[in-house]
């Protein structure tokens, strides 16, 4: 089985035998995770059962190409796991290291939450919470990382776009034709990754 580890800078599959990387489709910045090989028999220890086709990458210790080995973030997972257990998310919020564009300037990092907003304001994120839920074994803090990531992958295709031009011919680009604003582009390339990751 291939899994894919998320994070909010792409994600990267992996096989669940052996646990080596197969494929990066990471952003490339300094900040990008190296990785060799991620640690299975580690994560199953842990939880007692076999690593989910999806989890985030912060659940996962792993081997860097330079040899290192890197620990789960273990503060991170007790915090997912009081969440899980029904604890209010107020309580916790301060604490919760959910993983987070890096992204600069500032105005870049507000377009970026901007798609984000517009993505989850829809029955979108519902339906992907319902999904993470029933076939992902994981819940909102999943959720809300893949939103996240996204909204980054928008936000680094089309940063130079001249929407004018884009919006009079929408499907050159891959776009349906019902596209005729930047919010609906924004909602029908959530709608596209969202019929991607059920595959």
């Amino acid at each position: 089985m291939i899994i894919t580890a998320h994070s909010s800078h792409g994600s990267i599959t992996f096989g669940s035998e052996t646990g080596l990387t197969l494929e990066s489709n990471l952003c490339g910045c300094d900040d990008c995770p190296q990785v060799e090989r991620f640690n299975i028999e580690e994560y199953c220890t842990h939880y007692g059962k076999g690593v989910p086709q999806d989890v985030d990458i912060l659940d996962l210790g792993y081997w860097g190409k330079d040899g290192e080995y890197v620990e789960p973030a273990h503060d991170w997972r007790k915090d997912v796991a009081k969440l899980r257990a029904g604890l209010p998310l107020e309580e916790y919020s301060a604490q919760i290291k959910v993983t987070s564009p890096q992204i600069k300037p500032e105005p870049d990092l507000h377009e970026v939450a901007m798609i984000a907003a517009i993505m989850g304001d829809s029955d979108g994120l519902d339906r992907l919470y319902e999904f993470v839920q029933h076939n992902r074994d994981a819940g909102y803090i999943l959720t809300i990382d893949i939103i996240g990531g996204w909204a980054v992958e928008f936000y680094q295709k089309y940063k130079n776009t001249n929407w004018e031009n884009l919006l009079e011919d929408p499907v050159k680009v891959g776009f349906s034709s019902n596209v005729c604003c930047w919010d609906d582009a924004v909602m029908e390339f959530a709608e596209q990754k969202f019929e991607e990751y059920k595959k």
